[in-house]
Order: structure tokens, then sequence, then C-alpha cells
């Protein structure tokens, strides 16, 4: 909660593999790869975050169900949020 993460274009900023009913919270981060991967993850809660300057995706979510994504801020990123069968 509430970290800051900047300049890693070679990275994501945060990962959430398997993860259940895990909090990502007041982060910022800024210049990453991607901002968030979420990869076989249930009923976690992203909110309130800042992703800026993600080169190819602020939040990406993947095989996963159940998450909630609310008034995270996003700009100047490739893709806002995408889903693949999530």
């Amino acid at each position: 909660m509430g970290n800051r993460r900047e300049r890693n274009p070679g990275c994501g900023g945060v990962r959430l593999e398997g993860a259940t009913r895990a909090t990502v919270t007041r982060n910022r981060l800024i210049d990453d790869q991607t901002g968030m991967q979420i990869e076989h993850a249930d009923s976690n809660s992203i909110v309130d975050n800042t992703i800026t300057g993600a080169m190819e995706i602020a939040i990406e979510m993947n095989f996963s169900a159940r998450n909630v994504v609310d008034r995270n801020h996003i700009s100047r990123s490739g893709d806002g949020v995408t889903l693949e069968s999530a």
C-alpha cells in the first residue's frame, strides 16, 4: 500500500498471480512497461492507484474473475485496462 515505482521501462509495476482477496491501493506507478498485471487471480481489489506512462498496458487482467477495479487514475499509457478471459 502506498508505494511509488518509477522509470522501470523493462518491467511491470505490480503483479498479482494466483492471489485471492488482496488489496492493491494508493500506489504510484510511473513509466513502467505495464502498470499492473493480474493473472489467475480472483476476488481482488485494485483501487485508488495512479498509473502514468505505462508503455503497453496500464492494468492487464488475464484468466481472473470477480476483481474490482475502481477509482484508478490512468494517463499517458498505451492501453488503459485490458481483459482476457476475465
